[in-house]
């Protein structure tokens, strides 16, 4: 990948944490919300085999099924959190994601948002509206 970031987010897991190192830069970071499978593909302990160590990456594990089933009054760090978020959003430290609206939850549209993601040339998401949402 020609594209680099300094900070990336994983909240898919897998593969989409294999795109993650993939495309952050050396010394960047790499926030995720999943552990993986002790089978998974890449290492991130010890030197050999390595793209942490390879690129110096810092790996940060959010885990957050925990204190999303505590007390509710815990959950006052989520709203901070997003106000952080929020706050590097509308500073553009954090481009947004190109979001292109196909229409309606239809057969045909499915078919279409099929086709772009089989032709590897879609950027962003692509969105359909469901039940009358905007």
């Amino acid at each position: 990948f020609k594209m680099r970031f300094y900070f990336t987010l994983d909240f898919v897991g897998g593969k989409a944490k294999e795109l993650c190192v993939a495309l952050t830069d050396i010394n960047g970071h790499i926030a995720t919300i999943l552990p993986e499978e002790d089978s998974f593909p890449l290492k991130t302990w010890g030197r050999e085999n390595n793209p942490f160590w390879e690129k110096s990456l810092s790996l940060h594990l959010i885990y957050s099924y925990a204190a999303s089933q505590g007390e509710q009054r815990n959950w006052k760090m989520y709203g901070s959190q997003l106000a952080h978020l929020a706050l590097l959003f509308e500073k553009e430290e954090i481009p947004p994601p190109c979001i292109e609206t196909i229409g309606g939850f239809s057969a045909e549209n499915v078919q279409e948002v099929h086709r772009r993601l089989e032709s590897k040339h879609t950027r962003g998401k692509l969105v359909m509206t469901v039940f009358g949402s905007k």
